[in-house]
């Protein structure tokens, strides 16, 4: 177990508490950050996609990692049919959870407090959080 010392609660004060390194990896599994299957702007083909300004698109040709779209109209490759190029896309937006957490404090006190966790894709580290 581990001192976590930068936690704070729903009402903005910041208290340590015992947390383990399950616990942590738990609420970062839980996130409503899934990947998601996106379509090209074309019927019939996946040529050209329109990025949205607040995700990041991977391009898979064949089932295998190609390379990662820029926000704005790109050109994926060629595609027939929208069989040969398909796209990946992971939000690049601050998600929050509140999660409630039960402890032992040093002096053998149960403690109930709510501890706000913020996560986020970094642009560098886009393609670790899609495939990874």
């Amino acid at each position: 177990q581990a001192l976590c010392r930068n936690s704070t609660t729903a009402e903005g004060t910041s208290i340590p508490h015992l947390c383990t390194p399950k616990l942590v990896s738990h609420l970062c599994a839980s996130s409503s950050m899934a990947q998601q299957v996106e379509r090209g702007c074309l019927p019939c083909t996946n040529c050209f996609v329109t990025v949205p300004q607040d995700k990041y698109y991977a391009v898979e040709s064949f089932g295998k990692f190609s390379h990662m779209l820029k926000p704005g109209l790109s050109f994926a490759g060629p595609d027939c049919c929208g069989c040969c190029v398909n796209f990946r896309s992971v939000t690049s937006r601050v998600d929050q959870l509140v999660v409630s957490v039960h402890t032992k404090t040093k002096d053998n006190v149960f403690v109930t407090c709510k501890v706000a966790v913020q996560q986020s894709v970094l642009p560098e580290k886009a393609v670790d959080a899609m495939y990874k």
